[in-house]
C-alpha cells in the first residue's frame, strides 16, 4: 500500500507552497485523497508522480494554462504539436536575446570609438534596432528561405544603412517585375570582427565578397557596395531566387 503524505509534507519534500498545491487540485491537474475521519489532504504516489510532471513541465517554462492542457490531454498528436510550439517560441526567445546582445555590443562598440560626446546615443541606439531588427525584412513574403544572404560590415558603413536598405528594396522590386521571382531575405548586420571599412557578402555560409571601402569617394561607397551584392547575387540566381 502507498505510503500517504500530509500536504505540509509534500510542500517541503518539493519546496513548494501548500497555497500552490491547492491551486493545482482545484483547477483539475493533481488530486488528493480524504480520509472519512479527517480532513487532511493526503497525496500517494500516482498524485506525486503527477505532481513531478507538473515540476519537470515548469521548470520547461511551461504556463501553467499550458501544463494543464498537456496532463488533460490523451491526445498524443495535441502533446507533440504543443511541445513543437513551444520549441518555436523558445527558439524565438533565444533570437531575440542574441539580437539584443549583438545590438547592445554595437552600441557599446559605437560609444567607445566615438565617445559619447560626439554622439547623438539614442540615435545610435534607433538606428542599431533598425539595423538589428527590421533590415529589409518583408512581413508578406510568400516563403522564407532563412538567412541565405547576409551583408556584414564594419562601423564606417553602419551610417549608409538605410541607404542600403532602400538600394535593396528597389533592387528586389526589379527582380520581381522582370523574373516573376523573389528574393529571400537580405539581412544586413554590423559585426564587430570585421574592420572599419570592410564589409562582406556571404551566400549560403560562403564569403563570396570581402572587400573595402576605404579608398571609394563617399558618394560611391552605397553603390559600391549595391554593385557588388547584386553581382554576387547574380552569380548564384539559380539556388537563390523563389519561384
Amino acid at each position: 500500500m502507498d505510503k500517504l503524505l500530509k500536504i505540509k509534507e509534500v510542500a517541503t519534500k518539493y519546496s513548494i507552497t501548500k497555497r500552490t498545491l491547492r491551486y493545482y487540485e482545484e483547477i483539475g491537474i493533481l488530486s488528493t485523497i480524504r480520509k472519512e475521519d479527517s480532513n487532511y489532504r493526503y497525496y500517494d504516489n500516482e498524485s506525486l508522480s503527477r505532481l513531478e510532471q507538473i515540476i519537470l513541465l515548469k521548470s520547461l517554462n511551461f504556463q501553467i494554462s499550458e501544463i494543464r492542457e498537456i496532463i488533460l490531454s490523451k491526445d498524443e498528436e495535441f502533446i507533440d504539436n504543443m511541445l513543437q510550439d513551444k520549441l518555436i517560441k523558445i527558439q524565438n526567445e533565444i533570437d531575440n536575446l542574441y539580437a539584443s546582445k549583438e545590438l547592445i555590443s554595437s552600441i557599446l562598440k559605437i560609444k567607445n570609438k566615438q565617445g559619447t560626446s560626439s554622439i547623438n546615443f539614442y540615435q545610435v541606439i534607433r538606428e542599431q534596432i533598425y539595423i538589428h531588427k527590421n533590415i529589409e525584412r518583408r512581413i508578406h513574403m510568400n516563403q522564407y528561405a532563412g538567412d541565405m544572404i547576409i551583408l556584414e560590415f564594419g562601423i564606417n558603413i553602419v551610417p549608409y544603412a538605410q541607404e542600403l536598405i532602400d538600394n535593396i528594396k528597389e533592387y528586389r522590386k526589379q527582380i520581381e517585375k522582370t523574373t516573376n521571382k523573389e528574393l529571400p531575405l537580405i539581412r544586413i548586420r554590423d559585426v564587430e570582427s570585421l574592420k572599419d571599412d570592410e564589409y562582406r557578402i556571404v551566400i549560403k555560409d560562403v564569403v563570396v565578397k570581402n572587400q573595402s571601402i576605404e579608398n571609394v569617394d563617399d558618394n560611391k561607397k552605397v553603390m559600391k557596395i549595391i554593385t557588388e551584392l547584386k553581382e554576387s547575387i547574380n552569380s548564384n540566381h539559380e539556388n537563390l531566387f523563389i519561384n
